[in-house]
Order: C-alpha cells, then sequence, then structure tokens
C-alpha cells in the first residue's frame, strides 16, 4: 500500500479540502460528523467528508479503514490521527488535520513509520519511569527490562521488516507482569504526568510528523 496511491493529485486534492474545513471552521472536536447548515466534524470524519464531496461518494464518516481504501494511507495512521486531534490543545487540533496530510508524501510506504513511531513512545516511557523517584527500585527495574525488552523487538522490525513472534511473546508477558506490579505506583505518579498531558501529546505529534516527512 503506498500513501495517496502515488497520485499527486490526490494529495493536492486532500490538502485544499482540509485547508477549506478549517478555513470555514469546520473541524471540530468530539464528533465525526454533525450537520447543521453547514458539514462539521472531527480531523478523520473531515477527510471522509471531503471524499465524499470531491468524490461524489457516500462513505461513512467514522470509518477509519476508508484511509486505506481510499488514499492508501493504513488505518493505524487514522486511528492515531484521530486520537491525537481529541487530545491536542483546540488551536494545536485545528491545524494537525492539514498538517499531517501535507506532510506524508505521495508514493511511499508508511507502515515503518508505525514502528519508528513505537519506538519513540517506548524510549519516552522508558525516560519516565527512570525519573520517577519515588518509585520502588524493583518495580522499576522490573518495568524497564520489560520496555528493554518491546524496544528490541521493535527495534528488530525495523531492521529486517518483520515481527519476532517468538521475541514477541516474550517480552509482552514480561510487560504485562510488569504492568500489573507497577499499577498502583503508576496511578500515584498520575496526576503529575496528567498535568503535562498537553505538552505531552503536542510532542507525540511534532514526532509524527517528523518521522513521515522523512520517510522514503
Amino acid at each position: 500500500m503506498l500513501s495517496y496511491k502515488s497520485n499527486p493529485k490526490l494529495k493536492r486534492m486532500m490538502v485544499t479540502e482540509m485547508k477549506l474545513h478549517r478555513k470555514n471552521d469546520q473541524i471540530i472536536k468530539g464528533t465525526y460528523s454533525k450537520m447543521n447548515g453547514i458539514f462539521k466534524g472531527c480531523a478523520v470524519g473531515c477527510s471522509i467528508h471531503s471524499l465524499n464531496v470531491r468524490l461524489k461518494k457516500n462513505l461513512p464518516t467514522n470509518q477509519h479503514s476508508i484511509y486505506e481504501s481510499e488514499l492508501g494511507l493504513p488505518e493505524w495512521l487514522a486511528r492515531l490521527e484521530d486520537f491525537l486531534f481529541e487530545s491536542l490543545p483546540d488551536e494545536e487540533a485545528k491545524n494537525f488535520p492539514v498538517d499531517l496530510l501535507t506532510t506524508i508524501p505521495v508514493g511511499v510506504d508508511l507502515d515503518p513509520v508505525q514502528y519508528r513511531f513505537k519506538k519513540f513512545l517506548l524510549q519516552d516511557n522508558f525516560d519516565c519511569v527512570h525519573s520517577l523517584k519515588d518509585l520502588d527500585v524493583r518495580v522499576k527495574l522490573q518495568v524497564t527490562e520489560a520496555i528493554k525488552l518491546v524496544m528490541k523487538v521493535i527495534e528488530g522490525t525495523i531492521e529486517t521488516g518483520k515481527v519476532d513472534e517468538a521475541a514477541a511473546r516474550s517480552a509482552r508477558s514480561a510487560a504485562e507482569s510488569a504492568a500489573r506490579s507497577a499499577r498502583s505506583a503508576a496511578e500515584s505518579a498520575g496526576s503529575a504526568r496528567w498535568a503535562a498531558r498537553s505538552a505531552t501529546i503536542i510532542r507525540y505529534k511534532d514526532e509524527l510528523l517528523r518521522l513521515l516527512k522523512e520517510v522514503n
């Protein structure tokens, strides 16, 4: 599957449409589709609505898989866009759909971005856990070692293009065990993490755009 089905005209159409949605204040949170004289919707909803308008289709605006069938963009990217859009501060959110569609290059396989982004998230979580001063040393070691195992699987996938299923099962088991041990500790640290959530989501958004820009 290649982005925008290797069609530059498809990309130009989508970027133009999304800019128009932004200009007309049609990009809103909390709903895939809302019609009250003028269409309004979230990032995914506006993208699919654009396809309906320009290509004379009647696609459901809440189906992430339409990104694959109509745009050549993987479903995981549509779901990630959805999550980041709803989590970003309002002004950042309005610009994000335009920035995303603009940044995605034409005619490339975007799957490598998925694993590079996962590696980024794992490193971010590793750094977060490592910085916790009040976390029990044994729990911290268990969690960070589990993250390392998962990261090794991701790095192998980036290098070979294939998931090592045996290593993935071992990493999953270690991660589940560490999660059980760390659950209460994570809850106690959650309030501080939540306070910085907006900055974190913006950082995640910026990293996704950087990875998409660099993929080839």
